[in-house]
């Protein structure tokens, strides 16, 4: 049991990966290619024993399914240096046909009469060492592509999702050669007509010449709201909004003014305002 949860992790991996996963079940594919193979070298040559391909398959598959999540690790760590990734290649190439070698042996050599005095076919031996040089190949380039797409991704900028957007505080208005500033938490409203826009303030009204939207952009969202499709309103000096038959509704603002808001937009002011 502890074993198991031992390799836990290493699986975890495994099971998050679409491309690990699609690579391992084509070196099952490659296995069970490999005895078939197998298979019809026996029938040809008139040594056919089932038993000995259901070791090689069985031997197989339990080595690769068990090494895999090693190899991938192992393989990320070699990346960058051919040269262990070479002799890490040839070593999990060697063991895998020690292991195939040594459960020929040990199982048909012993209780059944299928080794006879030829050892293992030097054709047999050969189609292993191809299914397991093509195996790892497969695993070199899943970790290659895998690395190649977290290159590829763009990481989210931590800095621009906590950056925090500076809205006006104040707006600049001319008037000639004199520049009013009106701080935005005295404004109640603003409407635009045609190419100018004016603002209703507690210091009185300003003409700009600017579009609506342009001003809307910079201004808090929190704070101010588009009633209109010419008006925005300060939310904060907003009194209540009564609901018209039509579907439209008129707001009232502290300082008495009442204006038309558009159905469009009246949703977004349902929640904390009083409406009627």
């Amino acid at each position: 049991m502890k074993t198991l949860t031992a390799f836990a992790p290493h699986y975890t991996l495994l099971s998050g990966n679409k491309l690990y996963r699609t690579a391992l079940k084509a070196i099952f594919l490659l296995n069970t290619l490999s005895v078939l193979l197998t298979y019809l070298f026996d029938f040809a040559s008139c040594h056919l024993c089932y038993l000995k391909l259901v070791i090689i398959f069985c031997t197989n598959a339990l080595f690769w399914m068990g090494a895999f999540p090693f190899m991938i690790e192992r393989v990320a760590l070699f990346q960058t240096n051919w040269r262990k990734m070479v002799i890490f290649g040839a070593t999990v190439v060697c063991l895998n046909q020690a292991l195939v070698v040594l459960a020929w042996v040990g199982i048909i050599g012993t209780f059944y009469d299928c080794l006879k005095l030829d050892f293992i076919p030097p054709l047999v031996l050969q189609n292993n060492i191809l299914m397991s040089v093509l195996s790892f190949s497969l695993i070199v380039g899943c970790v290659y592509f895998t690395n190649l797409n977290k290159k590829t991704t763009p990481e989210p900028d931590k800095n621009l999702a906590t950056a925090q957007i500076n809205y006006l505080k104040n707006v600049s208005v001319k008037n000639g050669t004199l520049t009013t500033l009106i701080p935005v938490e005295k404004i109640y409203a603003i409407e635009a007509d045609d190419n100018t826009i004016e603002f209703k303030t507690q210091m009185g009204k300003f003409i700009s010449y600017q579009s609506l939207k342009s001003i809307e952009t910079q201004l808090d969202p929190e704070l101010f709201g588009r009633i209109y499709r010419s008006t925005i309103v300060n939310k904060t000096y907003i009194k209540k909004i009564r609901s018209l038959s039509s579907g439209d509704a008129v707001v009232s603002l502290d300082n008495g003014e009442e204006l038309k808001m558009s159905r469009h937009y009246k949703a977004q002011f349902n929640n904390g305002t009083n409406l009627q």
